[in-house]
């Protein structure tokens, strides 16, 4: 195989995986930021956090998990990438969420609480894994000699 066709293999498949983060955080993005604007509010409470070792063997990362019982008393719980510091499982919190579809849409994220950084860590996916998307496609241009 030519290096310039292991070059197109590699772009390709970095392009395939940051078009996946892309794509997954920017739903999720959505669906959070529907939620605070036109979601139902309630109380729900931590459950537990869960810690995992990082990606690069350095350190632990946690994991919230929290609970809550939607209008038509379904309980719910969910994950959210927010940095719930201080909090200690069974501790209250402010639950946003779509009645149409809790289970995808719930966050703690709230303005008011100073929660936003369920939005931040989408946010800044979104944001990286797009720029570098564009990167490659420049450099994909380049190779096929596209940039004149």
């Amino acid at each position: 195989m030519s290096d310039a066709a292991i070059g197109v293999v590699v772009l390709g498949g970095m392009a395939v995986l940051l078009t996946s983060v892309f794509l997954t955080y920017a739903q999720r993005l959505r669906r959070v930021a529907r939620a605070l604007r036109r979601g139902e509010r309630t109380t729900g409470r931590l459950v537990r956090t869960a810690y995992e070792k990082r990606v690069s063997g350095e350190g632990r990362e946690a994991r919230h998990f929290f609970a809550f019982e939607t209008a038509d008393g379904r309980e719910v719980e969910f994950e959210d990438y927010s940095m719930a510091v201080g909090l200690a499982p069974g501790d209250p919190v402010t639950v946003s969420y779509d009645p149409a579809d809790p289970e995808r849409s719930a966050t703690i994220a709230n303005p008011d609480e100073g929660r936003l950084s369920a939005i931040g860590v989408p946010v800044f996916a979104v944001v990286v894994s797009g720029l570098l998307l564009l990167g490659l496609a420049l450099i994909g241009a380049a190779a096929l000699g596209l940039l004149g």
